[in-house]
């Protein structure tokens, strides 16, 4: 595939230097005359325009798709691989909007994975979360917690997409199928979905005492459960299992469930470890929070 690269941003050309670069973008032909075409590659950091000869980008829409873009040291690699057809413009460039400065790559890593999914009921099931405008504009931007782990502005989606990638990845080290790999993502990221209506991510709430978002997550997901219920029950309870609190249990009837559960607490777990060392000089070993009084310990450095 030749590629002429004759233009890209100040802001991509500083990152792009003597690297590797994945980014997620919407890539839209805008012009061709006998020869070659000319495409754009842009989201809401980068906007990159292409010369290919005729034809190389056939695989893409020429009315645009969402797709995963690969430079090294300035230079397009290959080709752009769209993420889901069905994905438009409009919704392309919200998903860019939305979602929190510094958090792109997650951005990427989880529509490139759900891209992947074949299964029709998970995939009008995750479609229908993730296309409703009052989840996601929350869900985007929401703290994990109020004091604890990722408890900053668009920390549950980090936390959410690190659970996501690391359950589907056991899943698959553990040789489970495609249905258990899949179901362990699209649980992974939604399995704390009801956080987004805690008081601690929306201003001026009240505090409610017994209040656990694992409730709440019914009630956020209620009418796209109920529909999926009814397309496909086992599905359904397979996710639900994984936004049910297992209080004093650790029996889990799915290995989905056990996995999101695992993968979890090694998010919580490692982002609070970075929490309590950060400042701390490269030589300390151990650390006691002065929240919670628990002793923290490092085998590597910073």
């Amino acid at each position: 595939m030749a590629v002429m690269v004759p233009h890209l941003s100040v802001y991509w050309r500083q990152q792009m230097s003597n690297t590797t670069q994945h980014i997620l973008a919407w890539v839209l032909k805008v012009s061709e005359d006998g020869t070659t075409e000319t495409w754009t590659l842009s989201n809401s950091k980068v906007n990159i325009f292409i010369t290919a000869k005729k034809g190389a980008m056939s695989h893409v829409n020429e009315n645009g798709a969402l797709a995963n873009v690969v430079f090294c040291n300035g230079e397009l690699v290959g080709h752009p691989i769209v993420v889901d057809s069905q994905i438009t413009a409009g919704f392309a460039y919200k998903q860019f909007q939305m979602v929190m400065p510094g958090n792109e790559e997650k951005l990427r890593v989880m529509w490139t994975l759900l891209g992947l999914i074949e299964d029709p009921a998970l995939k009008a099931f995750y479609w229908s979360v993730l296309s409703d405008d009052k989840i996601m504009s929350k869900f985007y931007r929401a703290k994990a917690s109020e004091n604890h782990h990722h408890c900053h502005d668009g920390g549950l989606f980090e936390h959410s997409v690190d659970v996501a990638t690391s359950a589907v990845l056991h899943a698959r080290q553990n040789g489970l199928g495609d249905r258990t790999a899949n179901i362990a993502f699209v649980s992974g990221i939604l399995h704390d979905i009801g956080k987004i209506e805690m008081y601690y991510n929306n201003p001026g709430a009240k505090k409610a005492d017994g209040c656990q978002h694992e409730a709440l997550s019914f009630m956020v997901l209620s009418e796209q459960l109920e529909a999926l219920k009814a397309a496909d029950a086992v599905l359904f309870d397979a996710i639900s299992s994984t936004l049910t609190a297992k209080i004093g249990s650790s029996r889990n009837e799915y290995l989905s469930e056990t996995i999101v559960r695992m993968c979890d607490r090694i998010s919580a777990d490692a982002h609070r470890t970075r929490q309590v060392f950060a400042g701390k000089p490269a030589h300390y070993w151990y650390v006691r929070s002065a929240r919670d009084k628990r002793v923290f310990k490092r085998l590597d450095e910073a």
